[in-house]
């Protein structure tokens, strides 16, 4: 999950830079939040007008306040996150995150920085041998939102 995470975080950024031509030269400054927790979930189809699939419980919740309180452009883990990967062999892929944070609801949390690096330069994978080394023992969900440092409210982007 942290791999995907990465992934699409460095493909947003590729694509932001793409559409500035088409959108204007704001696009570019367009960057995502991503948060990443562990734990179990309850999934299921919503019946009504419009069925969907969602995801409910504490591990969604707690998903979404590690992106609202992440940095845009960055990767936000909480700790039971970041422990996974700690068992996995991966702590170098992590900085603890200074101070604590406060999100609503959840009391005080030590949180982490995922450091993977992309094709871009900017943000790769360090090397890996495959998609087996991340424990299967467990739930991740992640949250993204994009954000703009210069959108105005009346400017709706789709």
């Amino acid at each position: 999950m942290t791999r995907f995470a990465n992934d699409v975080l460095t493909q947003g950024n590729q694509v932001f830079n793409c559409l500035q031509s088409r959108l204007g030269p704001g696009t570019q400054d367009l960057r995502m939040r991503i948060g990443l927790h562990s734990g179990p979930v309850t999934a299921g189809v919503l019946r009504g007008e419009k069925g969907r699939f969602q995801l409910f419980g504490d591990t969604v919740n707690t998903a979404s306040r590690m992106e609202s309180n992440g940095e845009a452009g960055r990767i936000h883990l909480s700790e039971s996150a970041a422990n996974l990967l700690k068992r996995a062999g991966k702590a170098s892929w992590l900085t603890q995150r200074e101070g604590t944070i406060n999100p609503k609801g959840k009391g005080e949390m030590t949180t982490f920085w995922l450091n993977l690096k992309g094709s871009d330069g900017e943000s790769s994978h360090p090397s890996s041998s495959s998609d087996t080394d991340e424990p299967a023992d467990f739930v991740t969900f992640a949250t993204a939102h994009t954000t703009s440092s210069e959108q105005s409210e009346s400017e709706e982007w789709v």
